[in-house]
């Protein structure tokens, strides 16, 4: 079993999306494939608002009771270990700056003190609207789902 590390990937390109038509399937069926054996959530930081919104298995993955409404920017990236919180704020950042994406795997703080490792992929768009977000997954890691990637600075 490979062994899990911290890491950051920034991208400068993003890959093409996939056209899911031709398969009729929905994307609640997607992320319930996805979350069948193991939480996987759907989060989006609306940048015209500096809200954050998260799906019921974001909520779990830190431990915390499903609420409606948007969820704190900072308390969420203060709910990572203190060295992993600078990198994600950089993350975002990069991630408007350049109109690109990033995934990692970082420590997130447990309620019960100590840390677990997980994933997150996150991806710049602009919505028909003109609205602009960054929107992503969240699951805990496991070295059987994510090989150990080099840290990218």
């Amino acid at each position: 079993m490979a062994e899990l590390s911290l890491n950051v990937e920034l991208f400068n390109e993003l890959r093409p999306e996939q056209d899911l038509d031709g398969f009729n399937v929905s994307a609640g069926e997607v992320m319930g494939l996805l979350s069948m054996y193991d939480p996987h959530g759907i989060w989006r930081l609306d940048l015209e608002s500096g809200h954050v919104f998260w799906s019921h298995d974001v909520f779990e993955i830190h431990g915390l009771e499903p609420k409606p409404g948007p969820v704190n920017l900072n308390d969420a990236i203060n709910s990572y270990h203190p060295e992993d919180a600078k990198l994600i704020s950089q993350l975002i950042e990069n991630c408007i700056e350049k109109k690109t994406g990033y995934r990692f795997v970082l420590r997130l703080k447990k309620p019960n003190g100590g840390y677990r490792l997980v994933t997150s992929v996150g991806r710049y768009r602009e919505r028909a609207d003109g609205t602009r977000e960054v929107f992503g997954l969240f699951s805990r890691a496991s070295s059987s789902k994510m090989p150990s990637l080099a840290v990218v600075e």
